[in-house]
């Protein structure tokens, strides 16, 4: 009896030492880090980046290409787009040329088709499913398609923009039902955005399914967070609807800004909202008093309640969500990384330039791309 009693003392303790150094690693804030292993990699100069399924893609007008954590290249494919419109969704991936033809679709073990389109492609978006939408425009409107991975044409429609508008943001949602565009309409120096929700649930039909409009706001970001949940986000403001039918709906009454919006970032099921003020003074959630800050960023839910508000200095180039929920802004040398509730985990200058951040799945351990390598870390 006593030999176990010391056994469950023994195990509590240890537990207790775990949990505590797991609290410490969670709300202690680094600003140095420990380079684990380094892979070099040629990355251009004009590359762009993201996290997908676990791995990095870097791609550009030449072609794409998807590296492992520790640098090493997994499946590659050459082509020659000057403007590349990317989307990604699960493990799917479109690029397509802008006001072009050409679109191309990638999975997770790479090259899956190239499809060429009818009409200039303004816009492109994908499925987690690999299902297609393109925005086509010509003379007199827009042509909204949904093709398959294999490039057949599941369902067509049009927009006649004299009537309802330019499309100025689109996106489809995770099951490929539904294709959300955001038309702008600007009559006699004001603005009107005309929300359409197309339902493609049955492969005859390509009708509206619903529309709103509101007067006085430009949105071109359209954006399904989740199964069952889009947001468009305007200069003043933003809106949710609830997808879950074929027939969305609008919740709530909107999201009004205070400020006008500079950018906007999603992921995880959350939207962000960048505003830029140079006399509004912020909280520092890292500060005994107020202070001031450039910019003030507000994270919100897909139900849209405020997670997070956070004033910051840095002349950020991205921000981004990691896989592990945090959230990362990257200046051109510089990073500041939040956890998922806004506090500040982690804040370094390089002293070169950094081009994009990874999380690697345990709680301090992180990828760290540069022009030239990869540097996988873990924060000390």
């Amino acid at each position: 009896m006593k030999i176990r009693r010391i056994i469950i003392i023994s195990a509590v303790a240890i537990a207790a030492v775990v949990i505590a150094l797991y609290l410490i690693g969670m709300f202690r804030k680094y600003s140095d880090f420990t380079v684990i292993s380094t892979a070099q990699e040629n990355n251009g100069a004009y590359s762009e980046y993201a996290a997908f399924c676990g791995n990095l893609l870097v791609y550009g007008s030449d072609g794409i290409t998807c590296f492992d954590v520790d640098g090493n290249p997994l499946w590659s494919q050459s082509y020659e787009i000057e403007q590349p419109i990317f989307d990604m969704c699960g493990s799917y991936v479109v690029i397509a040329q802008r006001d072009g033809g050409a679109v191309y679709i990638f999975n997770e073990e790479g090259y899956v088709n190239r499809i060429d389109a009818a009409d200039r492609v303004i816009m492109a978006a994908i499925s987690s499913e690999g299902t297609l939408a393109l925005i086509m425009e010509k003379s007199d409107g827009c042509i909204l398609q949904m093709l398959s991975s294999d490039g057949q044409s599941m369902a067509e429609g049009e927009i006649y923009t004299k009537n309802s508008g330019y499309p100025v943001g689109m996106d489809i949602s995770y099951d490929g039902r539904l294709m959300a565009i955001s038309c702008l309409t600007i009559s006699s120096g004001n603005a009107r955005t005309t929300v359409n929700f197309y339902s493609f649930s049955d492969a005859e039909r390509s009708d509206s399914a619903v529309s709103y409009v509101y007067d006085n706001l430009v949105a071109p970001e359209v954006k399904f967070l989740s199964e069952d949940k889009c947001v468009i986000v305007g200069d003043t403001c933003a809106y949710l609807y609830d997808t879950s039918a074929d027939e969305p709906s609008q919740s709530g009454d909107g999201i009004m800004f205070d400020d006008k919006v500079v950018s906007v970032f999603e992921g995880g099921e959350c939207f962000g909202v960048i505003f830029r003020n140079e006399n509004v003074r912020y909280e520092s959630a890292d500060a005994d008093t107020p202070d001031n800050h450039t910019y003030r960023m507000d994270v919100y839910s897909a139900r849209g309640s405020l997670v997070f508000e956070k004033g910051f200095d840095l002349d950020y180039q991205e921000v981004s969500f990691l896989d592990n929920g945090e959230l990362c802004v990257l200046s051109e040398v510089s990073a500041i990384i939040y956890s998922d509730s806004g506090r500040e985990r982690f804040s370094c200058s390089f002293g070169e330039e950094i081009r994009y951040i990874l999380s690697q799945g345990n709680l301090n351990n992180y990828a760290f791309v540069y022009a030239d390598r990869a540097d996988r870390v873990r924060l000390k």
